[in-house]
């Protein structure tokens, strides 16, 4: 899709791939870094690490597409609106935990 149609729309989806621009990189980072100031805003968040959140921030969006994952942000009117990642979890289940 062509960019500038995309940001005409009321709400879209943005793949944030390693050809993304430093304009969308830059708009990807600050949303992850938001959700991790909010998360350490709340009670019982002491577990959280901001500093690795930082450093996965740094690497957008190589920090989760090497681990078999990737990005995509929302757009609202042509504003950034929100963030979602993933990547691939390898989970070793015991044969006994289905009994």
């Amino acid at each position: 899709m062509d960019p500038r149609e995309s940001r005409s729309r009321t709400f879209y989806l943005e793949e944030v791939s390693a050809t993304a621009s430093e304009c969308s990189l830059a708009e990807a980072r600050e949303l992850l870094l938001e959700y991790g100031r909010f998360v350490i805003a709340q009670p019982g968040a002491a577990r959280f690490c901001f500093g690795s959140l930082e450093q996965e921030a740094a690497r957008l969006p190589f920090s989760y597409i090497e681990q078999g994952g990737g990005c995509l942000m929302a757009h609202v009117q042509g504003e950034p609106a929100g963030f979602v990642a993933w990547r691939t979890v390898l989970v070793s289940v015991s044969p006994d935990a289905w009994s």
